[in-house]
């Protein structure tokens, strides 16, 4: 009973529940299974970036900003795969029916899937250690 009582007493009212650095593992994992669930838990990750972003500063802050140009590096790498695809339906209908242009969306998904895990896995490693993400953060590695 007294260990529970001392540790309500150094617990104040103004401190979180969970710590701002186990969120930003979290935002990294939701990254890591963004491949896996078509971007879903990407979106997840970018709400929360900005939603913390504006309450932190120095080495977090440098995780949300991470975490949010991965967000839009990846939605424009999208669309310039839904560009190449409608580009290479409407212009080779015989190949797109052979599967080729599949074969090409797939390649470009399965590397953008390859850098996600990679960069998140780095920027992992970083908050793990306290340090900050490179400022501008690296496009392949965010370094």
């Amino acid at each position: 009973m007294s260990q529970e009582n001392a540790r309500t007493k150094t617990r104040t009212t103004d401190e979180p529940e969970v710590s701002d650095r186990t969120i930003g593992f979290v935002g990294y994992a939701l990254y890591i299974a963004a491949p896996f669930t078509g971007g879903l838990t990407a979106l997840a990750a970018v709400i929360i970036a900005y939603i913390q972003r504006g309450n932190e500063n120095g080495i977090l802050r440098s995780h949300w900003t991470n975490i949010i140009r991965m967000f839009w590096t990846s939605f424009a790498v999208f669309v310039v795969i839904v560009g190449i695809w409608i580009m290479w339906m409407a212009s080779f209908s015989a190949a797109f029916t052979a599967g080729q242009a599949p074969a090409m969306g797939s390649l470009i998904t399965l590397t953008w899937a390859v850098w996600v895990i990679i960069r998140s896995v780095i920027g992992i490693l970083d908050l793990n250690q306290g340090r900050a993400m490179g400022q501008p953060p690296g496009l392949f590695t965010g370094r």
